[in-house]
């Protein structure tokens, strides 16, 4: 038993002791009030009602002081001796079946008082003491042992079955209280758990920096919703002088804490990277062998990054296996199919150079696979037709419109279905120069 549930357990005897000592002081008051109306008790009486009260008195101090184990052993010991005494004395005054019966009776509490403030062993030991001190009166006024026996089985049989019962029942007392404790250890590690990912998911959220102004000229539009409550979906804007800005979409493999912290290094590597060249394949290859070095890091991650000339719209790109972007040029639609293996894939992985040439009226629409994987609960696809079918027949021309309209299209596909990859969308818009 750890610590807290050994202070629990001691807490719970504790108090449960004290409202016993309440009631078992109430009860001897209220006994010496009547022994003291005609006709009087005798003197034996009071002096067992007295010292009875003057050690509960001292008891109830010791639980009050803390000493809850010497407090409960004690109140068991009292008890128990003070039934006995009364039931000694009163056979040895009125010796008949009923006056037997009933102390016999009253001696089962000292039973089920071992079993709840001491423990369910001590419930065979009060058990035999009580037996053994029911059984001497008895043997010693009976002609014969098994007369004796004979005479006190009654109230033999009924403090064993006493017994057998107070065992079962804190036996099944523990447990039920063994497993509340767990059920309570679990919520509250549970509700530890969600708070740090509820934390993890705030860090994450804010890694997603806003989305870049550039006036009517260049507009983007940026969103990011995980599967879970962090992911491994990112994107990322960098600017990495007055005319050049990088682009970067990715996703790492896998979901939740462990995609999110690689994702956190990945954004980091492409960062250092983008700004030693102004050559997105020479940042790819160099975030490549990194994360094969870095033995933390296992998982796969596909990688668009582009690096767009604000002033000319000239945008040079590379791609490690990510998604390929959608081009919508004058009612077209077309997509920059541009192979390459993801990141971790090979030690000596090569990657090219594009070049676009974007022009005014352009829209450049970047996703995740989460977004042409998403499926419905007929476990259907959403698709790249699907989804180049939407941006072609849309007349969105800003681009948080068509972010909406593409959003929304993906979530009405899905439907009561559960998401089950996280879904990354960037739209950006080119005017003419202002």
């Amino acid at each position: 038993m750890g610590d807290l549930e050994l202070q629990a357990s001691l807490e719970r005897r504790s108090r449960f002791l004290a409202a016993l000592l309440k009631g078992w002081v109430a009860l001897h008051l209220f006994a010496l009030i009547m022994m003291v109306l005609p006709p009087l008790a005798h003197w034996d009486q009071f002096l067992i009602i007295g010292v009875s009260l003057t050690l509960s008195l001292g008891i109830y101090l010791l639980n009050r002081q803390g000493y809850v184990r010497l407090a409960a052993l004690l109140f068991c010991l009292v008890t128990n001796a003070i039934l006995i005494l009364a039931f000694v004395v009163s056979l040895a005054f009125e010796n008949t079946p009923v006056v037997s019966a009933m102390l016999g009776s009253l001696l089962s509490l000292g039973i089920l008082f071992s079993g709840m403030l001491i423990r369910p062993r001590a419930i065979f030991w009060f058990t035999g003491l009580n037996i053994l001190a029911v059984s001497i009166p008895f043997l010693r006024t009976s002609e014969t042992v098994a007369e004796g026996i004979g005479e006190g089985f009654p109230v033999i049989a009924f403090l064993l079955l006493i017994a057998l019962i107070s065992w079962l029942y804190q036996q099944t007392l523990n447990q039920a209280l063994d497993s509340l404790t767990a059920a309570r250890q679990e919520a509250e590690n549970a509700r530890i758990l969600q708070r740090e990912i509820d934390i993890a998911h705030n860090l994450q959220q804010q890694l997603y920096p806003p989305p870049p102004q550039y006036g009517q000229r260049i507009c983007f539009a940026a969103r990011c919703e995980p599967a879970h409550e962090t992911g491994g979906d990112f994107y990322d804007f960098l600017r990495l002088d007055d005319d050049h800005l990088g682009i970067v979409v990715a996703d790492v493999s896998g979901k939740s804490i462990s995609a999110a912290m690689v994702m956190a290094m990945t954004r980091s590597i492409i960062r250092h990277g983008a700004r030693l060249t102004l050559s997105p394949a020479e940042v790819l290859e160099q975030t490549n062998k990194t994360a094969i070095r870095d033995v933390s890091i296992d998982q796969m991650i596909t990688v668009f990054y582009g690096i767009l000339n604000t002033k000319t719209l000239e945008l040079v790109y590379a791609n490690a296996g990510h998604p390929y972007p959608i081009l919508k040029r004058n009612g077209s639609v077309v997509s920059l199919d541009v192979p390459g293996f993801p990141i971790r894939t090979f030690p000596e992985a090569n990657y090219k150079d594009h070049a676009l040439q974007l022009e005014p009226g352009d829209q450049l629409i970047w996703i995740s696979d989460g977004i042409v994987e998403a499926h419905n609960p007929q476990n259907q696809l959403f698709g790249f037709e699907q989804l180049e079918e939407i941006i072609h027949r849309t007349d969105h021309h800003s681009p948080e419109g068509m972010l909406d309209y593409i959003w929304r299209a993906v979530h009405n596909h899905r439907g009561e279905a559960v998401q089950t990859d996280d879904i990354t969308l960037v739209v950006a818009n080119f005017g003419p120069s202002s």
